[in-house]
């Protein structure tokens, strides 16, 4: 496949291997690696709200990345088989660190990994395969051509952007006749409310204030794991966040979804709606009973 027949080339800026800040050194960097180190979209604005996250992935994400058997479980509740994207393009919307474009790596020819956040450089140096291409720029203005990607997935992602909904017709957008879109969204439930009131809060916070805030919770959970079970699953039921067995994966957890100034809760009913204003969709499917994940896919 040629890249040119997919981007939007006179709006991405390629950044060399020169600009990767730390050393690439993973067993996969032995075979071929890509002639670039990311492509950056010119016509994307890097706003505020998408720093927290390039914080968490960047600076607190070592945990996420070894906790292979936890993204693919996440990758399959979206309704789709790794081994039937053989031979075909992907796109990952917000792909963070591409954990979950690595699962796609393992069979499609070729996986575009789109973030506005820093993340996506160190996921461009984490994988330099050339099948993965890494942009730096917005799931509502993709610098890719219309009707060219097979599968299009959005994992966690599309209730903190901007405007879901206009986020939601660029999916749509670049996906080709005959392709899905698989999107995972938090759900419109009491849990949920919490949790974006919590994020409400957090959303203004500076980095170091949101670390003493988390510094401050993780060490009342790990005081708490060495007490009774159900006064830990109270205090975990009132914060709506997990506590891990370790203070740093309480700390990672503080900053999964909490940060951001956008904490959207979505529903099938607002997809059955935003679907209705969509051109040429053969379905709109809810591929898990218990979460808010649907699949639509295009005539």
């Amino acid at each position: 496949m040629n890249l040119s027949d997919f981007i939007i080339s006179n709006r991405l800026l390629t950044v060399n291997w020169t600009h990767c800040p730390k050393p690439v050194c993973r067993p996969a960097d032995q075979g071929p690696k890509r002639d670039f180190y990311y492509l950056a979209d010119t016509n994307a604005d890097s706003e505020n709200y998408a720093h927290d996250f390039g914080f968490q992935w960047t600076e607190l994400y070592d945990d996420y990345r070894h906790d292979r058997f936890k993204h693919l479980d996440q990758f399959m509740r979206l309704g789709v088989h790794p081994t039937s994207l053989r031979g075909k393009t992907c796109l990952d919307v917000g792909c963070g660190l591409g954990r979950l474009s690595e699962i796609c790596l393992g069979s499609a020819e070729l996986v575009f990994g789109i973030d506005l956040s820093d993340a996506v450089k160190e996921a461009a140096r984490l994988i330099s395969t050339p099948s993965f291409i890494p942009i730096k720029g917005s799931g509502d203005g993709i610098p890719l051509m219309d009707g060219s990607i097979d599968f299009v997935f959005c994992w966690g992602v599309l209730h903190h952007t901007k405007d879901p909904a206009a986020t939601l017709r660029d999916l749509w957008r670049v996906l080709k006749p005959g392709g899905s879109l698989a999107i995972w969204v938090y759900q419109k439930n009491k849990p949920y409310l919490r949790r974006s009131l919590l994020a409400h809060y957090f959303s203004h916070l500076s980095d170091n204030e949101m670390l003493e805030v988390a510094n401050t919770l993780a060490n009342a959970a790990h005081t708490l794991q060495l007490t009774s079970e159900p006064y830990l699953r109270m205090f975990t039921g009132d914060l709506n966040f997990s506590v891990k067995n370790t203070k740093e994966y309480t700390r990672h957890i503080l900053y999964d979804g909490l940060g951001p100034d956008y904490h959207y809760l979505l529903d099938l009913h607002w997809f059955a709606e935003q679907t209705a204003l969509l051109p040429n969709v053969e379905s709109l499917e809810r591929v898990d009973s218990f979460e808010t994940c649907v699949k639509l896919t295009k005539r």
